[in-house]
């Protein structure tokens, strides 16, 4: 019982004895004397001595429950997150399929069959390659890279977090298990930009693995600084982009390694292999946010005593905000972008009526690049309010005046599609080839690496170094088509935006103009630039 009901329960059987012994003996009488007087006071004593202890005992047996419970119910909505997460990537492995058309494999297949029969009909078999290649291209672009999106993709909420509170947070949780943690912070900084959910659930998991091994209940962390590196062959063959990173060792020992100055990122390790086994579950848990988070992890077995984990100080250094929208998710919804606003039908009829006077380029090829990049760009804006997809049209028209090469048109109608969408080179490659792919590869203002789901953002100056060495002219004229039609529509822009934008444009893009001898372009490059500059033209 608790002290209050103690002392209650106390009272009320003196009260009881009281009442008692006078109806059935008669008055109590206290005798005077001393022995009585140390017993009464001795009862009295010993008994509310007893009677707090067992008390406290009580009270502490209630709290320790009360704090077991509530651990329990945080583990369980826990283990609930986990299933209900479980669960949506299972909805998005069907959705994907479903998507993919996977139910007109048997018609394809039939397809396939009727060939062997039309091999002395040309005209009849190329209808039957057409209509194979229509319903399989696509298929084939919704099921690219479903394994590495299931495994390796997260989406992440990127916020700047404090290092402390982190650990602060993880301290109080493991505290509720019976875990010491000891932690040290070897560096200046006090934030670091990441998913600060999915970094607490990555500590959380190297501790339960560490302590489910060792008999060793305290737990050392140390935060060390050190770089990760990212090998980007679009800027040079052997250049390597450097950030600064922070490393998270825990460990059972007492000691801890001091870091490597650089690790390089583990975008490509090998997997884990599949299991059921818990522990490697954990872990498999842990290689995916070290692989969405750009970073490094040398932990392939359960029973480590030593676990290491290198993240990114700032992971909008590296990962596109665009890998954190919806569509990048298995079985996202590409939501088609609103094609009736003001002008856009008008502007798509001129650009395809410009294309069949200027150009041989197919049309029904056009047409395939204009309806994805209205899927794939979607609801995005300009700053001007008008759908995105209306920008890679206009940059499609300003370059019919420099190049004619239907590969040219379809890489400027694409050009921003890898860089702020969830399409892939290899689905480009699918659908239009292997030359578009290359002339959109040197165009997107990132690395975009075909054996995994990821894409690495380059820096201005490491953009601007892809184009130097460019020897296809076709790219540099899209890349001044872009250019030319962002410069007409800076308005919509903010101030510090446009100085830059003009300051760039003189020093790179008006000189780019002529050495491809495109001096009207140049001119009007150099004035606009000059009038947001306010310098005399």
């Amino acid at each position: 019982t608790d002290w209050v009901t103690f002392f209650i329960l106390a009272f009320l059987g003196i009260f009881l004895a009281i009442i008692s012994y006078q109806y059935w003996i008669g008055t109590p009488a206290i005798i005077q004397d001393s022995d009585t007087l140390y017993t009464l006071i001795y009862t009295i004593l010993f008994s509310t001595t007893i009677g707090l202890f067992f008390a406290r005992r009580k009270q502490k047996t209630y709290d320790d429950i009360t704090l077991s419970n509530q651990y329990l119910q945080e583990k369980d909505q826990e283990n609930t997150q986990e299933l209900l997460f479980s669960f949506k990537e299972k909805i998005g492995i069907i959705k994907t399929l479903q998507q993919a058309n996977i139910k007109k494999l048997p018609e394809i297949a039939k397809m396939i069959k009727s060939l062997r029969g039309q091999k002395n009909d040309p005209v009849k078999m190329d209808n039957t390659l057409d209509k194979l290649e229509d319903t399989l291209i696509p298929m084939a672009v919704k099921l690219e890279r479903i394994e590495n999106r299931s495994l390796d993709y997260l989406q992440l909420d990127v916020k700047s977090t404090n290092i402390q509170s982190i650990l602060d947070q993880l301290k109080a949780k493991t505290q509720k298990q019976n875990i010491t943690i000891t932690y040290h912070i070897n560096t200046k900084e006090k934030c670091i930009t990441c998913d600060p959910k999915y970094i607490h659930q990555l500590l959380n998991n190297a501790i339960t693995l560490l302590t489910s091994n060792n008999k060793n209940d305290i737990i050392y962390i140390d935060i060390q600084e050190t770089q990760l590196s990212y090998p980007l062959a679009s800027v040079g063959k052997d250049y390597k982009k450097n950030i600064k990173a922070l490393g998270f060792v825990l460990t059972t020992k007492n000691t801890t390694p001091n870091l490597d100055t650089t690790y390089m990122a583990a975008l490509e390790h090998d997997k884990l292999p599949m299991s059921d086994n818990m522990s490697m579950l954990l872990l498999h848990n842990n290689q995916r946010i070290i692989k969405a988070h750009y970073g490094y992890t040398d932990v392939c077995k359960p029973i480590q005593s030593t676990h290491l984990y290198v993240i990114p100080l700032n992971l909008n250094e590296v990962r596109p905000k665009s890998m954190n929208d919806n569509q990048m998710q298995l079985g996202g919804t590409l939501v088609k972008a609103n094609d009736h606003y003001p002008g856009a039908q008008k502007q798509e009829k001129s650009l395809l009526k410009s294309i069949s006077a200027k150009s041989k380029a197919d049309l029904k090829k056009v047409k395939n690049a204009l309806e994805i990049i209205k899927y794939y760009h979607g609801l995005e804006k300009r700053k001007s309010g008008e759908p995105f997809y209306l920008h890679p049209i206009a940059v499609a028209e300003i370059v019919l005046d420099y190049n004619q090469d239907e590969a040219t048109i379809l890489a400027a109608l694409l050009h921003d599609t890898v860089e702020d969408t969830a399409m892939l080179l290899e689905n480009i490659e699918m659908l239009f080839g292997q030359s578009v792919a290359n002339l959109v590869d040197r165009l997107t203002h990132l690395e975009s690496k075909k054996d995994v789901f990821s894409k690495i953002s380059l820096a201005k100056f490491e953009n601007i170094s892809t184009l130097l060495d460019v020897k296809d002219e076709r790219v540099l004229y899209i890349k001044l088509a872009d250019r030319l039609h962002n410069m007409r529509t800076l308005y919509a822009k903010s101030w510090e935006s446009q100085q830059k934008k003009a300051n760039e444009t003189l020093n790179f893009f008006v000189p780019l103009a002529k050495y491809l001898k495109l001096e009207n372009a140049a001119q009007e490059l150099k004035g606009k630039s000059l009038e947001i500059l306010k310098y005399k033209t």
